[in-house]
């Protein structure tokens, strides 16, 4: 199954949608502040690797640090990389409400805020984030596909406050309501977490005698929601669909214990961060972009407002051509 997935720079100018060095020029010793939400999870970490890379290419002063999913902490560190002086702000916000305050403390510096993976309507700041809706619409119909449209699926949500994983939940029951031989499960909320994952099946496995799928908002819960199936010895059947293909659930997909994953590719994600934020301080492209609702984030979906990345639901079938072993 083909996933068309955006990753969308809400910015004033036209990107190209071939992003590389020669659009963006060289940093000549830009400074960048990096801040993520943990380093357990594997997606931000390979989201760090990204970044990293293309800080050497660029020549990049970058500064990571871990807000450990704690908004005072993500508001301090905007404000130390402030002091130190950095021409760029890169962030996961552990909420959107910080995410607001956090870029505005920053335009007040003059200093672009690049919000990653969220937004919100009253936004005017750079946004980079996925659709995830039709992300989740397109993990559901695997699902359906694979069950025949019909039986018991169970949803593992991430954080419900988030608004990734209200919209990921949102795409999955859009498509499971057309269906009325799917009875739906949850969502429950596993935090994006793999142990919460795992204690919520071992209860979902006590109470449901039929489960034929269970799907999950990222791999971190899917991998815990399996270790739950496999103790109990109801694993085998059931299909299993995560989002991320952080490392794990590539080996989980080619051992057979995992069936897909959505390729979210943190990677590319936050390479193209670092780079849209020294195009940003380089001048090349602007950094404002009122959001006034749903509606006008899709029209910046178009060539001229948006990173496109064609990308797949990996599955059996395709991972070692998506990901081949070295």
């Amino acid at each position: 199954m083909r996933l068309r997935r955006l990753f969308v720079v809400c910015l004033v100018v036209a990107f190209s949608v071939a992003v590389g060095v020669s659009m963006y020029g060289a940093s000549d010793s830009i400074r960048v502040g990096l801040i993520l939400k943990n380093l357990t999870n594997a997606w931000f970490t390979q989201t760090k690797d990204g970044a990293e890379q293309a800080a050497e290419d660029l020549n990049v002063d970058l500064r990571v640090l871990n807000c450990m999913e704690n908004p005072e902490m993500h508001l301090n560190q905007v404000e130390d990389l402030l002091q130190l002086g950095v021409d760029a702000i890169v962030a996961f916000a552990p909420s959107i409400e910080e995410g607001v305050v956090a870029a505005g403390r920053a335009q007040e510096e003059g200093v672009p805020y690049i919000l990653l993976d969220n937004y919100h309507e009253n936004m005017t700041l750079a946004v980079m984030t996925s659709d995830n809706i039709l992300g989740g619409q397109l993990q559901a119909e695997y699902v359906v596909e694979q069950i025949g449209g019909e039986g018991v699926v169970v949803i593992l949500q991430g954080k419900p406050g988030e608004l990734s994983a209200q919209n990921r939940t949102a795409g999955n029951t859009q498509v499971y309501e057309k269906y009325p031989g799917i009875r739906v499960v949850g969502p429950y909320a596993g935090n994006w977490n793999a142990q919460t994952a795992m204690e919520i099946m071992e209860d979902v496995i006590q109470a449901e005698p039929q489960i034929d799928a269970v799907v999950a908002n990222n791999d971190t819960m899917i991998l815990g929601a399996i270790a739950a199936l496999e103790a109990a010895g109801r694993v085998e059947g059931v299909v299993t669909v995560g989002w991320d293909t952080i490392p794990d659930a590539i080996d989980a997909i080619r051992e057979g214990k995992l069936n897909a994953s959505v390729d979210a590719n943190a990677v590319w994600l936050g390479d193209t961060a670092v780079r849209a934020a020294v195009a940003i301080v380089n001048g090349k492209i602007g950094h404002r972009l009122p959001i006034e609702g749903v509606a006008l984030v899709k029209q910046a979906w178009g060539l001229e407002a948006a990173l496109i990345q064609d990308m797949e639901v990996l599955t059996a079938n395709n991972v070692d051509l998506l990901y081949p072993e070295d």
